[in-house]
């Protein structure tokens, strides 16, 4: 990542921080989200299947793993 970007981002960072209208004045309002969504073995049965079985998670980088040998 060059300096421009990684400068463009710290810059939309520190702007979010400092927001107070939270949400911004016209955003559309977001739906409860319902506690079962969290516990439902259904909903789970769900994400497995379409969500984590679609696309790569990046958990972290081989960098930043310790030597299994050490």
């Amino acid at each position: 990542m060059n300096e421009i970007s990684i400068a463009a981002i710290e810059q939309a960072m520190k702007f979010e921080r400092a927001r107070k209208d939270a949400p911004p004045i016209g955003y559309p309002a977001l739906p409860e989200v319902p506690g079962s969504r969290y516990t439902r073995q259904d909903f789970f049965a769900l994400e497995q299947k379409h969500l984590w079985q679609q696309s790569w998670v990046c958990i972290g980088r081989d960098e930043n793993v310790r030597d299994p040998e050490a």
